[in-house]
């Protein structure tokens, strides 16, 4: 069966390293895979250089166009494979990928499918047309260390509750950086977990919401609700033992009433004991408080949670600021 090469992107999702024994780390399988993704558009750019020698400079500028945006992410890529395999290893998983790669490769290639090629990885350099999860993994090694710029560079994507079934009825949304991995979380009152990719601080962000009884059938002003979530006694009637509260601050989120907190807490959980530093916006809405919590995470008891929380409290601000309630606007 004959492949176009413009098609390469789509056979190269097919190729598990998962499936090797020898690969069953979560983390090697993602890298490998983006190892794998890369060394198949070299084959292919190699391949259009070799047959269509007139379209040398057209390959060189699709390269140079790639490298700028990516190349340092495939350099740390190989590093980190090559570290967690070994040289042995990562040279038998290259023999082996090239074995496949060459394989698929081995067709006829026509000038239209080369042009159709060169064009493709000219729009991967701006971050089109590259598979998922290959395009978040490299979007992860990228904002390493910075993960506001992801944000800001415009590489995010929506969630919506409506229709949760841990939402309560509500209808909100946010954006998130694309590289960040969604999960359902197994506590009734969150909604959804967004969790950073190869982070040893387990950095995430949560959604959640939660019945505000104590101000059922009352009547409450805008000011008087903002009053209260400035309170560290409604913070801390609302959060689990033990949480040391930092800070408190009263705000507006999409016109809404509501606030924000700081805080610390020690969790238990079975043979082991960690700590937690959280960053909370919450705001009230028909009588629900609707929390967006971002929050890192350390076993490590003289680790400074401040300095690492420091790291993301930009992005979990971006984050909270695109926060749309959309019922409001019904």
């Amino acid at each position: 069966m004959k492949y176009k090469l413009g098609l390469l992107l789509t056979i190269l999702n097919l190729i598990c390293f998962a499936q090797n024994k020898e690969f069953t780390d979560s983390e090697i399988t993602k890298i490998s895979r983006v190892y794998g993704f890369f060394c198949g558009q070299d084959l292919g750019l190699n391949k259009v250089k070799a047959k269509y020698p007139e379209l040398l400079n057209d390959v060189s500028i699709a390269e140079l166009k790639f490298n700028l945006a990516f190349g340092e992410e495939r350099i740390r890529i190989k590093n980190d494979l090559e570290s967690l395999l070994g040289q042995e290893k990562l040279t038998l998983l290259n023999n082996s990928l090239l074995n496949k790669l060459g394989g698929i490769l081995s067709n006829e290639l026509s000038k239209a499918e080369a042009l159709e090629f060169i064009k493709l990885v000219l729009s991967r350099s701006n971050g089109d047309n590259i598979p998922s999860p290959v395009f978040e993994t490299i979007l992860a090694y990228k904002y390493k260390g910075s993960p506001e710029r992801e944000f800001l560079d415009g590489f995010t994507y929506s969630f919506h509750t409506k229709g949760h079934e841990k939402a309560k009825g509500t209808d909100w949304q946010i954006r998130l950086p694309k590289s960040w991995i969604q999960s359902e979380a197994d506590r009734p009152s969150i909604i959804q977990k967004f969790q950073s990719q190869f982070n040893e601080h387990n950095a995430s962000i949560m959604l959640l919401i939660k019945n505000l009884d104590q101000l059922q059938k009352k009547s409450v002003s805008k000011d008087d609700i903002l009053a209260i979530f400035e309170n560290k006694s409604f913070w801390g009637g609302l959060e689990q033992e033990g949480m040391k509260i930092i800070s408190t601050k009263k705000m507006i989120i999409d016109n809404q009433p509501g606030g924000y907190l700081e805080a610390e807490q020690t969790i238990e959980r079975l043979d082991y004991k960690a700590r937690v530093r959280m960053a909370a916006y919450a705001f009230y809405r028909k009588n629900q408080m609707y929390i967006l919590q971002g929050m890192v995470f350390s076993l490590d008891n003289s680790e400074n949670l401040e300095k690492i929380l420091d790291q993301y409290r930009i992005l979990f601000k971006l984050v909270a600021n695109s926060v749309v309630v959309n019922d409001q606007y019904k």
